[in-house]
């Protein structure tokens, strides 16, 4: 049940930072220059940005290659014990 809520969590997650990103920047990962208005200034700024996800992302998706492998590996411990057993 934790391999499903880990991969479904990290799934939605990238669904929705996907096109959150298609309204506002573009893209879920990339870089470029954004512009800024700055209220009452009537200045335009233009500021080089990179984005994407960050730390917790990718430790995510590391600990559900964790958890498959993990589950794989008891599931072959169970096929072998029951072969041997026989």
């Amino acid at each position: 049940m934790s391999i499903l809520f880990i991969i479904g969590s990290n799934v939605v997650f990238y669904i929705a930072m996907s096109e959150l990103g298609k309204v506002t920047v573009g893209s879920f990962m990339g870089s470029g220059d954004i512009n800024f208005v700055i209220p009452g200034e009537n200045m335009d700024m233009t500021i080089p940005s990179t984005w994407g996800p960050d730390i917790g992302f990718y430790l995510l998706m590391g600990s559900a290659i964790i958890l498959i492998i993990g589950f794989c590996l008891y599931l072959k411990g169970i096929v072998f014990n029951k072969k041997n057993k026989s």
